[in-house]
């Protein structure tokens, strides 16, 4: 999910979230404030934790884990969306233009979802200020190595790697049984079932204690996740040196897609 200027996720600042999804094929919106701008507070996260220096933890340890309930996070792309001739203007809280002439099925997707990346810019809906008309966004932070941005303590955030929970220490690696060899749209690899805990359940991922949340990026895939009804996840704990975390959608077409070229039907 190119981007500008420097961001992260601080407490204090409180913007809505991704929407995670259930894992059936109805999407709806829940939770509040995984992406803020970083330069509020001066100062971010840096990445680390208590757990080892490659995100493993104690590998010794292989009682699996099983999680049954199961959510999934998107970002709105216009290339999924209906590229309808009525338009819309995104704007910065003032009034500052973020991104034009945006399809208007994109932006009740944005408005849904509270993240979306257009033009090359990743993007979070926040409130207007007084007087300011239509939708509001602050830019977020992303590169085109990390277009999805990052969590609160700086981890940068990737589909199907990035696992939300409020039982798995963060940083710690996990391989899933259920997500093994497992096709991907929008990347040339089969997952090799590597997740890792990127953050807990406090920010908005729609998840709580007993539950988690995969990031799957795109409606796309969230369609295709949703259709394998699988009832839960087993996680054997590992390390990265042992179970590789790889970008599955690094060069998705969907980032640079034009509007309506790539729409999800029946969702």
């Amino acid at each position: 999910m190119a981007f500008s200027s420097k961001f992260c996720l601080i407490a204090l600042v409180a913007l809505m979230a991704v929407t995670a999804i259930s894992a059936v094929p109805s999407p709806s919106p829940d939770g509040v404030g995984w992406l803020v701008k970083r330069e509020e507070e001066g100062q971010g996260g840096n990445g680390t934790d208590n757990t080892d220096s490659d995100g493993g933890g104690d590998s010794a340890n292989k009682d699996p884990v099983v999680v049954k309930d199961i959510k999934y996070e998107i970002i709105a792309f216009p290339a999924e969306y209906e590229n309808s001739a009525e338009k819309v203007n995104i704007t910065d809280p003032d009034g500052k233009i973020l991104a034009k002439n945006a399809p208007k099925a994109f932006k009740i997707a944005f408005i849904q979802e509270m993240n979306g990346y257009i033009n090359g810019k990743l993007l979070s809906a926040v409130s207007c200020s007084t007087g300011i008309p239509g939708v509001c966004a602050v830019t977020l932070e992303s590169s085109p190595d990390i277009p999805y941005g990052f969590t609160h303590q700086d981890r940068p955030l990737n589909p199907f790697v990035s696992f939300f929970s409020d039982d798995l220490p963060v940083g710690s690696v996990y391989k899933v049984d259920e997500l093994i060899n497992k096709t991907i749209s929008g990347s040339k690899m089969k997952h090799n079932g590597c997740i890792r805990v990127d953050e807990d359940c406090n920010w908005g991922h729609g998840c709580k204690s007993g539950s988690g949340t995969l990031l799957v990026g795109t409606m796309r895939n969230y369609k295709e996740v949703a259709q394998l009804n699988l009832e839960g996840y087993t996680l054997h704990k590992s390390s990265e040196s042992e179970c590789p975390l790889q970008d599955y959608l690094k060069d998705d077409p969907l980032l640079t897609a034009a509007p309506g070229s790539a729409v999800v039907k029946g969702m």
